[in-house]
């Protein structure tokens, strides 16, 4: 009535969607990287497919031990389970409304069949096996562990074979 309008305060105006970007980086180039513009895609609308993202921040030390046994762990669970996507996020770079992180590293696993919650892990991340068993126990598709560690076993035996090879070579 006096000609002034009220600008409307934050809680009037409209929600933040769930699942949108509140920053991110630009869209990664390599495959097994989520960034906030993508999660949406990438975590929340893969149905039918359980998701483990790891969220880090590249000061962190427990990240950076953490990096090497996430990076075997995927590499077996893409080789022996095709109900599970693994990606992994910088946390510093992006954020995302609807996911709060408390510390780093942090894994969450999405389960397939209920994608609007997550499932934390709250245990030790030098484990191979204790993190397997999680995220067997929490998807919405149980993978044999076992079958997994006889695979991480094998590989290493090779791995092993294969240097010694390498070693009498040089020696020659």
């Amino acid at each position: 009535i006096d000609g002034t309008t009220s600008m409307p305060t934050i809680w009037e105006s409209e929600p933040i969607k769930m699942w949108s970007s509140l920053k991110s980086e630009a869209k990664p180039s390599t495959a097994g990287t989520v960034v906030g513009s993508t999660f949406e895609d990438l975590v929340v609308k893969s149905t039918g497919t359980d998701v483990l993202v790891l969220v880090h921040a590249t000061w962190c030390q427990h990240c950076k031990s953490f990096l090497p046994l996430w990076t075997e762990m995927t590499k077996l669970l893409r080789a022996s389970v095709s109900t599970i996507k693994t990606y992994d996020m910088d946390g510093e770079l992006n954020e995302v409304h609807g996911v709060a992180i408390q510390s780093y590293p942090t894994l969450l696993l999405y389960p397939g069949l209920d994608k609007q919650r997550s499932v934390a892990y709250t245990g030790g991340f030098d484990e191979l096996q204790s993190i397997l068993n999680w995220a067997s126990q929490h998807s919405s598709s149980l993978f044999n562990v076992n079958k997994i560690m006889k695979l991480q076993k094998n590989n290493a035996l090779l791995k092993n074979e294969v240097d010694q090879e390498d070693s009498g070579r040089m020696e020659l």
